[in-house]
């Protein structure tokens, strides 16, 4: 059993936004995610009581919560379980305190997993050697039920501190980090719709139906879009870059994730100076992201699509 030595656990994470390849990830394509500056902090202490789980949207118990809190409640089981610690043993209260919209396309079910399981691991003091893999393990399963079949890239996004070139090979995730030799200066839009991974993924796949040759040639073209964004965001060439990303939008929109909410973003992104705008995530609600000349240009941009009908805007540097 592991040792308590602590009257509190703390864990943290954070947001992501894919910069290109999504949808392709899950057919072993390259993808890359940024990190966004927006966080998640969970809280993890003894109470006495039946193990509980509280954030500012749901609240439950093991043996009575909302189905939301399904992929966080059988992640905590199986880390109490690995740990050897039963549930009944436990007796915590886990509270959670994220600044991340929900089905929005920027990590929230993610963070939060990543979050509560390193809090959990705090709180019984596991070594950081071991928390790594535990982590993995325990996101995973946190991930499953939200999405389906996950391909990892949001597990490791909203827990690297750094950009990451992400791939599924042969199963395994390939992780790199990416450092780009000068600073970009990027801008969300959130659509003000929301949508959710399964939903999305299980249109396209009825979509496409027979035509399986057609979606593997988008499927391809977007794996090759992402290979020449990561030259482009290695060698700090913004303007390559952009121009790739308005390339992945309209590979997106051929597959069918756009909407007229997030068509009408990324046109007054174009239309505000925005050097590549593209949506970002799973498509049909959520986030739009648009690449700016500079710091000056990315509040300009933003202040437009807030405007132009964003529900949230969020201008950020990597």
């Amino acid at each position: 059993m592991a040792v308590l030595n602590k009257t509190e656990g703390i864990g943290y994470a954070h947001g992501k936004v894919i910069l290109g390849g999504e949808h392709s990830v899950v057919y072993g394509l390259p993808a890359i995610a940024l990190p966004i500056p927006l966080n998640v902090c969970a809280r993890t202490f003894y109470t006495g009581d039946v193990l509980t789980i509280k954030s500012k949207r749901w609240e439950g118990t093991v043996d009575s919560h909302p189905e939301a809190l399904d992929g966080c409640f059988h992640m905590v089981g199986y880390l109490l379980a690995t740990l050897n610690i039963g549930i009944e043993a436990s007796k915590l209260m886990v509270i959670i305190d994220s600044e991340l919209p929900i089905a929005s396309g920027l990590g929230s079910s993610a963070a939060v997993a990543n979050a509560v399981a390193d809090s959990l691991l705090n709180y019984y003091d596991v070594p950081m050697e071991a928390r790594a893999e535990l982590i993995r393990s325990g996101v995973e399963i946190a991930e499953t039920y939200a999405h389906g079949k996950p391909s990892g890239i949001d597990m490791f996004g909203t827990s690297s501190q750094s950009p990451i070139y992400f791939q599924l090979v042969d199963g395994v995730s390939k992780v790199v980090l990416m450092n780009p030799l000068s600073e970009f200066h990027f801008v969300i839009g959130l659509s003000g719709t929301t949508a959710s991974t399964k939903d999305v993924v299980g249109m396209v796949a009825q979509r496409f139906g027979q035509r399986q040759q057609e979606k593997n040639r988008l499927m391809t073209a977007m794996g090759e879009t992402v290979e020449r964004m990561s030259r482009f965001y290695y060698d700090g060439d913004a303007i390559s870059l952009g121009k790739s990303m308005t390339d992945n939008h309209r590979l997106l929109r051929t597959l069918g994730v756009s909407s007229p909410a997030l068509e009408r973003l990324v046109y007054h992104a174009m239309r505000a100076g925005a050097l590549g705008a593209k949506l970002s995530g799973k498509g049909i609600g959520g986030a739009v992201l648009a690449l700016a000349e500079n710091r000056s240009k990315s509040k300009f941009i933003a202040n437009e699509l807030s405007i132009a009908g964003a529900s949230r805007v969020l201008a950020f540097s990597v």
